[in-house]
Formats: C-alpha cells, sequence, structure tokens
C-alpha cells in the first residue's frame, strides 16, 4: 500500500493535509485546470511538511475525527431505529389525502385538456378564456378541497413523526454536543502547533488560515 505525506496548502484553503493520492497528480491537476493567475502561487506554497510537531498534530485531529465518528454512531444509530417506524406510520397516515389529491389533479388536467381541444374547435372564444372557464370550479373546488385534507393531513401525521423520534433525536444531539466539544479542544490544540509550524516552512505565505488568495 502506498503510503502519502502530509503537506501544506494541498487546497487553497487546506492549511495542512495528508495527501490521498501522489501529489505529482495533483501538481499535473493544478497546471492543467486551474486559471494561470493561481497555478505559480499554487504550486509555490505545496510542499511537503518536515516538523514532526506538525504530523503528529494533524494525527491528533485524524484521529479526534475519526473518535468523533465512533462516539456519536450508537445515538445515531437508536434515531435511525426510531425514525424507520415512525416514518412507516407518516406514510400510512398521509396515504389517503395523497390519494384524494392526485385524483384531483387528474381531474384538473382532464378539465384542461378538454378546455384545450374545445378552444381549437372554437376559434372565437379565446383559448385562454376557455381554459379558465371549465377548470375554474374543478380548481376552486377539488383542488382546493383536496390540498387542505392532504396538508392538514400532512401536518398531523408530521406532528406525530416528530413526537415518535424526539426522544431518540435527543440523544442524537446530546452525544453530538458531548463529542464535538472534546474534537474541538484537540483541533484547537493541534491546530495552534500547525499554524505555528507553518510560518517557519512556508516563509512568505498569504495564507490567513483560511486561504492562500488573502489578496484582491
Amino acid at each position: 500500500m502506498a503510503e502519502y505525506y502530509y503537506y501544506w496548502h494541498i487546497h487553497h484553503d487546506v492549511l495542512c493535509e495528508r495527501a490521498t493520492e501522489p501529489i505529482a497528480n495533483r501538481i499535473e491537476y493544478i497546471k492543467s485546470d486551474k486559471p494561470s493567475n493561481e497555478v505559480g502561487i499554487r504550486l509555490r506554497l505545496l510542499k511537503e511538511v518536515k516538523s514532526a510537531k506538525v504530523i503528529a498534530a494533524a494525527d491528533v485531529i485524524a484521529l479526534a475525527r475519526e473518535t468523533f465518528d465512533e462516539a456519536i454512531a450508537p445515538a445515531k444509530e437508536v434515531y435511525q431505529e426510531a425514525k424507520a417506524p415512525a416514518r412507516k406510520v407518516y406514510e400510512e397516515a398521509t396515504a389517503p389525502a395523497r390519494k384524494v389529491f392526485n385524483k384531483a389533479m387528474a381531474l384538473a388536467k382532464k378539465a384542461y385538456d378538454e378546455a384545450m381541444a374545445l378552444a381549437k374547435k372554437e376559434a372565437t372564444i379565446p383559448a385562454q378564456k376557455v381554459y379558465e372557464e371549465a377548470t375554474k370550479k374543478v380548481f376552486e373546488k377539488e383542488i382546493a378541497l383536496a390540498r387542505k385534507v392532504f396538508d392538514e393531513e400532512v401536518a398531523l401525521a408530521w406532528k406525530v413523526f416528530n413526537e415518535e423520534v424526539a426522544p431518540a433525536r435527543k440523544v442524537v444531539e446530546e452525544a453530538i454536543a458531548l463529542a464535538k466539544e472534546v474534537l474541538n479542544e484537540a483541533i484547537a490544540l493541534s491546530r495552534k502547533v500547525i499554524e505555528e509550524e507553518h510560518k517557519k516552512e512556508c516563509v512568505d505565505c498569504p495564507c490567513d488560515g483560511n486561504s492562500i488568495f488573502t489578496k484582491k
């Protein structure tokens, strides 16, 4: 398995990251696909990280992110297990209203087609007027009623869905909040080391921590 290393500025908005392919591939991509006015600075700043401190700090961040994903995985699984039956109940609850609504839409489409066919025959009557007269009743009564019923059923079913998954959602949110606190602390400490070493290795670099393109 190929071993890839950490580099500064593989991407213009990432200070330091591990290459996921031979760096020559990235260099070739920059030369062939990036705007000509960006190529020079991208290639000048793209360099392998030498500091062991940076590599260690970057590994800490990578590990912290893996730990974050592992920490919230059980909570996300609980949420998915709670959501599946709740979603089924929601779909079953809204199916009748959806059927009524679709039927009303089909009637409206039929009225539209008939109105347009009549408009072609009755040349003295504007097509738009024929359409409006023929479909007004359907749209105002059938569609409006179907939409009202549908919206009410959906709102009620959605309320039930949210109530069912609320406990599981809370578990996920709490797990994420706790894990994110640990992750952010690890990133902050490691980021400080990376930024300090970056100043030493990447002299005269315009990067402000977010992008190398800081000059308009």
